[in-house]
């Protein structure tokens, strides 16, 4: 039922911002997700209403995700088009946004997993675009149900995520208040005719319904996340995307948490398993989740090579789901293998499979995609003053990796280690730190197609805010680099007062020098000046927050795109939480 006390959850979905610098590398892949407008930033707090992983404003582009085109290391979708299944994050993928009646086209930038309009010349992926390629920003909402409880196929309890695009050019009397589009989904659900229907089926039709009934809309992406029960305990997630233009994608989720595997040596792992549907599925034809994971439970446990490096298990174990399953064009599985007292990394191998054709029918032959991650958390550091990090490393396989070419990540590790203890120049950036620790693993390491570096300065004393670095390197001399911080729980006064989380994301623009680096903390206080002193206060936030990325974005050369999301976090007034999502170039 509708519960509006409790019906947003207080983590929710980022959008994403259109292809600047297409031939950059993707950044903020892990901060922006393709597939998914609705879960970007998931910090499992107020302070990370946007999942950096999974976006609801974006949807997936499986093809690019395959052939290795774009370079996610962050995002569950934006990994490889496919969606994750982690925590309260949902995205979208930009790359199947729909086209408004404004002769502009989306493109997504692969650096920071943002969605810009690339006009009608659209551009190949090779395209650098510059600050002037956007006719109109890229605008986004999202908003989620916490805990709804439903009636459907017995008793369940759903987190719902919704995400949808505004048209290019949207009017400020045109933007739609998404507290009836909540209540429209309500009685939707409550009324649903058929209980045994699917949950896939459901939500599209639930889709269907929302883009219908709000014309301001260029497209809509849903997650309905089933949470366990003692009838079935698994966490299952049903995502659809559908634009306006007709494109429709359907994807759906299995996790597996703290799985015990005897391989190697007494192992736990949480399994993310996600697959996309292939295109114009039958109702009859979706597949029942259960036997899906007695395979993998069954391939785990008597699998034959213990000493097999995970990738190895990976990839064996993505074959055997996509081809056993006809209803699938596409797999991706995350096997992140929890830190013991040997290895006491967290890391992660990510494989994405495609059968011969996909939902655009550009991809003439399977596609394999190989990845690998590992962080390194609170890594002390004496640079510009004793700091803090988190470190995340990302890095793709070439194309054709044979078994015994599968480098061990630990001597990685170590050498960033050994690269971080002795760098020679304290007061260099953190932008220059890590472009040159990018370009020492990819020298090192042949094997790699890319690798992406996030080094997130934790907050301190003396500069409160949460900020990082990405960088994206490629084997063949690409280089995306970007910059991300967070302002939480900011209390502004308007439309009563509210506190906001606010996620500033930008990529700079190719070839800057060192000396063009912006300090963020100027940006932040232009952020704090702008909305302290805006003028009216009946605007709606998506306004506002226009007005504030189109003003950032001229202020600063230096940036070549920019997103920014705000999160307005839940009042006695209005107990929803809910964000708008707005991207340039």
């Amino acid at each position: 039922m509708f519960n509006t006390a409790g019906l947003f959850e207080e983590n929710q979905v980022p959008g994403n911002v259109a292809g600047v610098s297409a031939g950059t590398p993707d950044l903020f892949g892990s901060n922006f997700d393709p597939l998914n407008r609705i879960g970007q930033s998931a910090l499992g707090n107020t302070n990370g209403l946007f999942d950096t992983r999974y976006d609801v404003t974006q949807k997936p582009d499986w093809a690019a995700a395959a052939t290795g085109s774009a370079i996610d290391l962050f995002g569950s979708f934006t990994d490889f088009g496919l969606q994750s299944s982690v925590g309260d994050n949902l995205k979208v993928d930009s790359s199947l946004k729909s086209q408004s009646a404004v002769s502009t086209q989306v493109q997504r930038d692969k650096l920071t997993g943002m969605d810009i309009p690339v006009g009608d010349s659209g551009g190949g992926p090779e395209l650098t675009l510059s600050q002037t390629s956007s006719v109109f920003p890229d605008e986004n909402w999202a908003f989620n149900f916490k805990d709804y409880t439903i009636n459907h196929q017995g008793l369940n309890t759903l987190n719902i995520k919704i995400g949808y695009g505004l048209k290019p050019g949207i009017t400020p009397n045109e933007y739609p208040d998404f507290v009836p589009i909540a209540q429209s989904i309500d009685n939707f659900l409550v009324n649903y005719p058929n209980e045994t229907d699917f949950f896939e089926i459901v939500n599209k039709n639930l889709t269907a319904k929302v883009l219908n009934e709000n014309p301001a809309l260029t497209d809509v992406t849903i997650q309905l996340e089933v949470l366990p029960t003692d009838r079935f305990p698994y966490n299952l997630e049903s995502t659809v995307f559908r634009s306006r233009s007709g494109q429709i994608q359907e994807n759906a989720n299995l996790s597996l948490k703290d799985y015990a595997m005897n391989h190697d040596e007494l192992t736990t792992l949480n399994l993310d398993v996600n697959y996309q549907y292939k295109p114009g599925i039958a109702p009859n034809e979706y597949p029942n989740f259960v036997p899906i994971y007695n395979k993998i439970d069954n391939f785990l446990t008597t699998y034959p090579n213990e000493t097999d490096f995970w990738e190895v298990v990976n990839k064996n174990l993505t074959q055997t789901i996509l081809n056993e399953n006809p209803a699938l064009a596409a797999i991706k599985i995350d096997l992140n293998v929890l830190p013991t007292q040997n290895v006491p990394y967290k890391q992660t191998s990510k494989v994405t499979r495609t059968k011969p054709s996909n939902p655009q029918g550009t991809q003439p032959a399977a596609q394999l995609t190989e990845k690998w991650n590992f962080t390194l958390a609170d890594y002390p550091i004496q640079h510009q003053g004793l700091n803090s990090l988190n470190i995340d490393v990302n890095y793709k396989y070439k194309d054709g990796i044979q078994n015994n070419q599968y480098p061990d990540f630990v001597p990685i590790a170590q050498s960033i280690n050994n690269f971080l203890v002795n760098y020679p120049n304290e007061t260099d950036y953190w932008e220059i730190v890590n472009k040159n620790l990018t370009q020492k693993i990819i020298a090192d390491n042949p094997v790699l197609s890319s690798v992406t570096v996030n080094l997130d300065v934790l907050p301190t004393n003396r500069e409160p805010y949460e900020n990082g670095s990405t960088v994206t390197r490629t084997q063949d001399g690409k280089l995306g680099e970007g910059w991300e911080f967070k302002l939480p729980n900011y209390s502004i006064n308007h439309q009563g007062l509210n506190n906001l989380n606010i996620d500033v994301k930008y990529q700079y623009k190719p070839g800057i020098r060192q000396d063009e680096y912006p300090n963020f903390v100027p940006i932040a206080e232009s952020i704090d000046s702008f909305l302290t002193n805006y003028p009216n206060e009946t605007d709606f936030f998506e306004i506002v927050n226009k007005g504030l990325t189109q003003k950032l974005l001229a202020e600063n050369p230096a940036l070549d795109s920019l997103q920014i999301n705000l999160e307005v976090l839940p009042t006695n007034k209005e107990p929803y939480a809910h964000a708008s999502i707005v991207s340039i170039a």
